[in-house]
């Protein structure tokens, strides 16, 4: 055949380099795209390149199932190119057929991300490199050579380590608690609701203490067969009583706390233990935990270790104040007082209400009478009927 000259040529160079910017900003279990590696793929200035592939090498603490969707993205385009759902058998997220030009002494700016799904106290990070290889597919786009790209600065190729935080609990009065208002003697008497947060893994709570702020002739022997319900309704601590001696309950029952916010309620049955007059006289109380920070024990579940829940102060329900059934009947001053004309349909004769504002319960009306009282005859009167302002205001009675 014919002689052949092989002749030497420059080809492009690439370099990986650690962008910084990231701190350890301590994720909790549930956080989603938490960022913990940023770097940049620096081109020579003898050509332009291609990023084909890339993939990045798991090396924190936390378990291949601590961690979920991890996602490259594009700083330089600010835009996401790519979510691999968990780490490879070997460890690794790879994204290929990426297709990234690089123009000559040019750089691309990446950073990664994942979704912390649990792991307390353990660290999420990555490598760029495994061993002295980066994990980093490119090509020059003059000669179509496959370029071996070196670090620069003299990075490890590690991302920031991100401390996945252990268990917290924070105590709050829930929306749903009752407004301060009257409650009667009654069986399972709702009165304050928290929510639980806990964060990082979930909380295993030992003992609970909850406190009754007392007025008037109530004392805490007054409240008895307490319990504490979670937001399904299941019971998770008690019956507990409490007593003259202590205005208090404290369940030593061990409930879980599960990573997120959950309702827990607490109820009571009410009674007049020693035959107060509460009709006679003004007694009220309140059920809160005084201190979380020292009535609630806790561990988390996962590391074991002890937690101190926030605040450390007060999380009252809302006074409630005992008072008997009662129910106010007033007849009320419309239609005045005129003369009508016979064979007149639906016409009103009068107005009157039921009111139990000041009742410690509910009323339930099973029957009302209304008597005559005008000089006519009651054979006068046909199709007698009560309408009430609970009901869809659509007839022509109102």
């Amino acid at each position: 055949g014919n002689a052949m000259s092989v002749v030497a040529v420059t080809v492009g160079a690439v370099s990986v380099a650690n962008e910084g910017g990231l701190t350890d900003s301590q994720p909790n279990s549930g956080d989603k795209g938490v960022a913990f590696m940023a770097f940049r793929v620096d081109a020579g200035t003898t050509e332009a390149v291609t990023i084909e592939s890339l993939s990045v090498m798991e090396v924190g603490t936390a378990s291949f199932t601590d961690i979920a969707n991890i996602e490259l993205w594009s700083v330089t385009q600010n835009k996401s190119l790519g979510i691999v759902p968990s780490w490879s058998a070997d460890g690794k997220a790879s994204w290929s057929g990426l297709n990234l030009v690089i123009g000559k002494g040019e750089n691309y700016r990446f950073r990664v991300k994942a979704d912390v799904v649990s792991g307390a106290a353990l660290t999420l990070n990555a490598d760029l490199t495994d061993g002295s290889d980066v994990l980093v597919i490119v090509k020059g786009n003059s000669y179509g050579f496959y370029i071996t790209p070196t670090v620069s600065g003299g990075w490890s190729g590690q991302g920031t380590a991100q401390t996945i935080r252990s268990g917290s609990l924070t105590v709050s009065k829930a929306a749903s608690t009752p407004p301060t208002g009257s409650v009667a003697e009654a069986t399972d008497q709702v009165l304050t609701t928290w929510n639980f947060e806990a964060k990082g893994e979930p909380v295993k709570v030992s003992s609970t203490k909850i406190t009754f702020t007392m007025t008037g002739s109530a004392d805490g022997a007054d409240l008895i067969n307490c319990k504490l319900y979670d937001q399904a309704g299941l019971l998770v601590a008690g019956p507990s009583d409490g007593t003259d001696a202590a205005d208090s309950v404290t369940f030593s029952d061990i409930y879980i706390v599960p990573v997120g916010t959950t309702k827990y309620t607490f109820k009571c049955r009410i009674f007049d233990s020693d035959s107060n007059d509460w009709a006679a006289t003004t007694s009220s109380f309140l059920a809160g935990i005084a201190d979380p920070s020292t009535e609630i024990t806790a561990k988390g579940y996962n590391t074991n270790n002890s937690l101190t829940p926030a605040p450390a102060s007060a999380v009252n329900g809302n006074a409630q104040t005992l008072r008997p059934a009662t129910l106010a009947a007033t007849t009320l001053g419309e239609p005045a007082a005129k003369s009508i004309a016979g064979n007149v349909s639906d016409f009103l004769f009068a107005t009157f209400s039921l009111d139990a504002a000041n009742s410690g319960e509910d009323i339930n009306v099973t029957g009302l009478s209304v008597l005559q009282s005008g000089t006519a005859g009651y054979e006068d009167l046909k199709n007698v009927g009560i309408w009430c302002d609970l009901a869809a205001g659509s007839s022509a009675r109102g």
